[in-house]
């Protein structure tokens, strides 16, 4: 695409904060960003929206005619990634657009993945998921490396390190207690802390409930914060290292299986100086291709590279079963077989006239091209339609030969067809408009 079409007014980028962080530590990285994203010069305004696992940011920019020399989208994301560069747990990656997401947002599946918006994929497929790991992160950097590149990132969050308590059944039994009595004091470490059955009471008799938290230091629990916590007992006060032990256990790792067996996949997204189409978009995915088959792959390993243009095999599959389905609603509105196929020769022109209108416009040959063709291919279609049931009616009435008929039409029809035409043109325009 053009220049233009590729600059837009509005940069949104997802921040995904480590898990387990409170909110006034998202805060603070939301802060961050928001500042880096203020000291630019130019910006209009910048927005967030977050809550404790993270959440958006925005960056408003003016026109393109209004901005300072250097201002670009492109400039915007970049200084955002920096500003989060140094933050743990705290990746930025930009946003799908608005409606276009599904499933866990990793992918960028649903709609943008169906129409080619989505990212490119390396698709690892192993036994081991921590060997997984470690070839996705090599990939990742080795993605990252190529100048073309915006971003890379593996699918998954890393999820929150896990205290396994176990208790000690003889301990238990011991001090006369079971494991639902102990299991209370426990919630006191959770965020949420633990709600007083009794509220404050305030002088005009409204009660607001309380709740106790243990102070949170930045960093974590471990076992012996548990096993030092202390158990009111009907024998005495005892810790809870007497009755069970807690050990830190690392966070469980999420699997996806596909045809019994394990996948994980790193994700791209091209810069937006990267070429779109002809020769440059071959050798830069080539480049691509050539680094993944370089990575070294242990015995039971495979690496899959999906392009990002392999989401337009959608049209190559629909295309066909479009066409057969319009043949097929023709033939039974004009019950006919030979009627549909006059209508359907409007299909090649129509083909033919949008490449031309491609080359001469300097616009590639991407999916929304593609789309564009298949709205064009049932806009063309309804003249022809029209054409050939006036062209029918006179063949029917037996005074008509197929020949006079169809001149006969295309003199009657010229007019109306034009008119549908130009309507058409208006109502369109605004969609070839670059924004």
């Amino acid at each position: 695409a053009t220049d233009t079409a590729k600059e837009t007014d509005e940069v949104r980028m997802t921040v995904e904060v480590e898990l387990g962080q409170s909110l006034d530590a998202a805060t603070e990285v939301f802060e961050r960003l928001e500042s880096a994203a203020l000291n630019l010069e130019g910006v209009e305004s910048v927005e967030s929206f977050y809550q404790e696992g993270g959440g958006s940011i925005t960056v408003r920019l003016p026109e393109a005619s209004e901005r300072p020399p250097g201002l670009t989208a492109g400039r915007a994301r970049t200084v955002v990634r920096d500003a989060a560069r140094g933050l743990k747990g705290v990746e930025v990656r930009e946003a799908e657009a608005a409606g276009t997401g599904g499933g866990d947002g990793e992918a960028g599946g649903g709609m943008a993945a169906m129409l080619g918006q989505g990212p490119g994929e390396v698709v690892i497929s192993g036994p081991d998921t921590r060997q997984m790991e470690r070839l996705a992160s090599d990939l990742r950097e080795l993605i990252d490396s190529i100048p073309e590149i915006g971003q890379a990132w593996v699918r998954g969050r890393v999820g929150q390190d896990e205290i396994r308590v176990t208790p000690d059944p003889v301990a238990l039994a011991g001090w006369g207690l079971t494991p639902d009595q102990v299991l209370p004091s426990l919630s006191l470490l959770r965020r949420e802390g633990v709600t007083l059955r009794v509220g404050w009471t305030l002088p005009d008799g409204r009660e607001i409930p309380l709740t106790m938290r243990r102070k949170e230091d930045g960093g974590g629990l471990a076992g012996s914060d548990i096993e030092s916590l202390r158990l009111a007992t009907p024998a005495g006060v005892v810790p809870v290292g007497a009755l069970a032990t807690a050990r830190v256990m690392p966070p469980p790792p999420t699997i996806l299986h596909h045809n019994g067996r394990r996948e994980l996949s790193v994700y791209y997204r091209l810069a937006d100086s990267a070429p779109s189409s002809g020769p440059a978009r071959r050798s830069l995915d080539d480049r691509i291709q050539t680094g993944v088959r370089e990575v070294h792959r242990p015995t039971g390993y495979t690496i899959e590279a999906r392009g990002i243009d392999e989401s337009t095999s959608w049209f190559k599959k629909a295309l066909v079963p479009m066409l057969l389905l319009l043949f097929a609603v023709l033939a039974i509105t004009f019950e006919s077989l030979t009627m549909p196929v006059l209508v359907l020769l409007a299909v090649p022109l129509t083909v033919l006239g949008a490449t031309w209108a491609l080359v001469f416009s300097g616009m590639p040959a991407d999916v929304m091209a593609l789309v564009g063709v298949v709205a064009l291919l049932g806009l063309t279609v309804n003249p022809a339609i029209l054409l050939v049931d006036r062209m029918q009616r006179r063949v029917l009435t037996g005074s008509w030969t197929a020949g006079a008929a169809a001149l006969a039409a295309v003199r009657e029809r010229t007019r109306p067809v034009l008119m549908t035409t130009c309507t058409t043109l208006a109502g369109l325009w605004p969609l070839a408009l670059s924004t």
